[in-house]
């Protein structure tokens, strides 16, 4: 787990000096602590304790082992002197103070310890002591055995080569970078867009269009092929009438598939729940409602919500607010809703044309409070002028009870898990069940005692198209 923080780095001492006064001083203690975790420095501490152990106990070498602490503990490790205090207990070599009932080394101490000790049994004693209290000595040890084998196979090869740049955490990132931006564009943004490692912060810029149409292709998995549609763009104008009916001009847009069903699905389920449990939760409340007078007043006796699906968008200092989400298309013969390509995807977008902030005194206009209540607007127009009242089964949806429309996923071999809802979405057990839960879609199987072993799923989008 440690291992996950440190960097391998010979920079932290310039990027130590670069800390600068200005700074709070938990930011500076934060900073300071993540530069410091460098496999380099702790390598470099190390053979300075090595040295610093390896000293007479002369009075010209000072009392103590400079850095070198130890807490002394009940248990006493086999075949070492039990009279020495330091024959047991944690050991810790630090440039700071440590807090906690750590004690110095002496350096008399030290001396008689390994005095009684063969030199196998001083690697193993010297191999104990943790770094800052994050790597102990023989962990670091291992390390640097592993790196220098890693280091030999990779110079035996080009410097170019897959094996070698996969190694490369920068590289890395940078292809999937890279590949977020090819998939943008199979998606239908244009808009240009830069491989920076705050991407998926929304660093880059697109259009309100072309949002809309990332959403339509995450929750379908389709696109419009503009290489093939005689109109890619948005079609504004279906088509085009005489007076006498004859047909002058009709828009053509073929779809191409970018995401996987498997993707899509598991995509939408998450923008179903940002409506259910998070800040889209107000586009919950969205209720069917009927243009016919007699079938308005048994919806309003009803009162069925509509499932809906999407997530709001703020920018830094509230300069804009943004929601897209989906309207989700009438299933089969009308006996609830799927989501797919007979859907809706409405984009919304609140700004001021030179991006000023949205403040004024205590109030902040976010995606929540800003673009959806537009998008709830639209949504409900949609609903209403496409009839969806009409087009769904009532009466089964009224046999069946509940408050909301059915919602259907296409069944692409998803299954059900539960989760609990607030306890951050954490995967249920039976042994952990709790009243407090909801069901998310995933890939993976179900065992016999009911537990869920989730699956890995990934498939490139050039795969699909």
């Amino acid at each position: 787990q440690n291992l996950a923080l440190f960097h391998y780095s010979d920079e932290f001492e310039k990027e130590l000096d670069k800390l600068t006064d200005d700074m709070g001083d938990r930011e500076s203690d934060l900073r300071q602590q993540i530069v410091s975790r460098s496999f380099v420095r702790y390598r470099n501490l190390r053979q300075r304790l090595l040295n610093d152990s390896d000293l007479p106990a002369e009075a010209g070498n000072g009392l103590l082992v400079a850095n070198l602490y130890f807490r002394p503990a009940g248990q006493v490790d086999e075949g070492w002197p039990v009279d020495s205090p330091l024959a047991a207990g944690d050991l810790l070599y630090t440039e700071g103070s440590p807090d906690g009932g750590w004690q110095p080394v002496r350096r008399e101490e030290l001396q008689e310890l390994f005095a009684g000790m063969s030199g196998e049994a001083r690697a193993q004693w010297l191999g104990r002591v943790r770094i800052d209290n994050q790597l102990s000595i023989a962990t670091l040890e291992l390390l640097q055995e592993n790196f220098g084998k890693e280091l030999a196979k990779l110079t035996a090869r080009s410097s170019y080569e897959d094996e070698v740049l996969h190694e490369i955490r920068d590289f890395r990132v940078l292809a999937g970078l890279r590949y977020l931006i090819n998939l943008c564009r199979a998606m239908g943004v244009t808009s240009a867009l830069d491989p920076v490692l705050s991407f998926p912060l929304g660093s880059n810029v697109m259009s309100l269009f072309e949002l809309a149409r990332v959403y339509e292709a995450l929750t379908s998995g389709l696109s419009c092929n503009a290489a093939a549609s005689a109109n890619p763009g948005l079609a504004l104008i279906d088509r085009i009438e005489a007076a006498d009916g004859e047909l002058i001009y009709q828009s053509t847009v073929s779809t191409k598939r970018v995401i996987d069903p498997q993707t899509a699905v598991a995509v939408s389920d998450i923008l179903r729940n940002v409506v259910k449990f998070g800040t889209g939760r107000a586009a919950g409340k969205i209720q069917l409602h009927s243009t016919d007078p007699s079938m308005e007043k048994q919806l309003a006796d009803l009162q069925l919500t509509v499932p809906l699906f999407g997530k709001t968008g703020t920018a830094n200092r509230f300069t804009n607010s943004a929601f897209a989400g989906l309207v989700p298309g009438i299933k089969g013969k009308g006996d609830g809703l799927l989501p797919g390509a007979d859907s809706f995807v409405v984009a919304a977008y609140v700004g001021f044309d030179d991006n000023r902030p949205m403040v004024r005194s205590s109030t902040r206009i976010a995606g929540s409070s800003g673009a959806l209540p537009v998008w709830i607007k639209a949504t409900q127009g949609i609903i209403l002028e496409q009839n969806y009242a009409g087009a769904l089964d009532i009466v089964d949806m009224v046999f069946a009870g509940g408050s909301e429309v059915p919602l259907y996923y296409p069944d692409v071999g998803q299954i059900a898990a539960p989760v609990a809802v607030l306890d951050g979405g954490l995967l249920l057990t039976p042994q952990n069940d709790t009243p407090d839960k909801t069901q998310v879609v995933t890939f993976g199987k179900v065992l016999a005692g009911g537990e869920i072993e989730l699956g890995r799923y990934f498939r490139p989008y050039w795969h699909n198209m």
